[in-house]
């Protein structure tokens, strides 16, 4: 039996995968831990899982800050800039208290401590990403809300575009200032991008999505395993279809099913 710490950092669409992967180690014996916001402390003890808040200590249900993030311009700075990377410490502090005397930590793609606490405790490690646009491949480029126009470019080889995507890692590594200088005080090679090279594992990386999404690419971190999508949605009739469902799927062509997500679904605005 191991001690496995799980540390995810969201929303619950960043949680609730983590969380079934937590059920299911725990079923097959092992000693778990969930490292992630305070916010979700009440969740946790009522699954019964050992609990240790994560910092920045945010509210996902907070509106305005939902607001803020899910802007197409200026959201991801926002996130990055002035929540994630200047929490870097008190971030570090909380996930080293968390896997102390563990085995194994499995973290969200957004807990830029990982690798550190990793270098620095020598724990076992495991990322990783809830979609195919987190890997950055430049054999299949996303596009971001910011650059629509690059569709118009998505028939160019890979060489463009990772030109394009090296733009984007020296604008994250200009903002990475706070996160650069913290591992200079730990006595850390400095040049670790925590959005591009920094949130992978060595050991193993679990892309946790459908490959209807995303098909592995040349360029993804290796080693990865995709393992598809873990379910957790807190009913323990877990997979049952509720009254009326089947018969509606199965009267006409497939239905196609937008969702804004646990996070997006804040701020709505125009969508529906």
């Amino acid at each position: 039996m191991a001690r496995i710490v799980l540390a995810p950092f969201g929303s619950l669409g960043d949680l609730h995968p983590l969380l079934a992967l937590a059920i299911e180690l725990r079923r097959r014996g092992h000693d778990i831990v969930i490292n992630t916001l305070e916010i979700y402390r009440e969740k946790i003890d009522l699954l019964g899982f050992e609990f240790h808040p994560l910092r920045p200590d945010i509210s996902p249900d907070d509106r305005q800050l939902a607001r803020e993030i899910m802007d197409a311009k200026k959201g991801s700075e926002k996130l990055l800039r002035e929540i994630l990377l200047p929490n870097v410490r008190p971030m570090y502090e909380d996930l080293t208290r968390a896997v102390k005397g563990a085995d194994l930590l499995v973290s969200g793609e957004v807990v830029f401590a990982a690798k550190p606490v990793v270098e620095k405790t020598g724990i076992k490690w495991v990322s990783t990403s809830l979609a195919p646009t987190s890997f950055l491949s430049a054999h299949d480029p996303f596009l971001p809300p910011t650059a629509l126009w690059l569709k118009h470019f998505r028939f160019m080889p890979a060489g463009f575009h990772r030109i394009i995507f090296g733009m984007a890692r020296h604008l994250v590594y200009k903002w990475s200032g706070d996160f650069r200088a913290f591992r200079r005080e730990l006595g850390l090679d400095e040049n670790s991008n925590p959005l591009f090279d920094g949130k992978y594992s060595d050991l193993l990386h679990l892309a946790m999505f459908s490959k209807v999404l995303g098909k592995p690419q040349p360029d993804w971190h290796s080693p990865t395993l995709q393992c598809g999508f873990c379910f957790y949605d807190g009913q323990n009739d877990l997979g049952k279809m509720p009254e009326g469902l089947q018969e509606f799927l199965a009267a006409g062509e497939p239905p196609i099913v937008f969702t804004l997500g646990s996070a997006a679904v804040m701020d709505a605005r125009d969508f529906f």
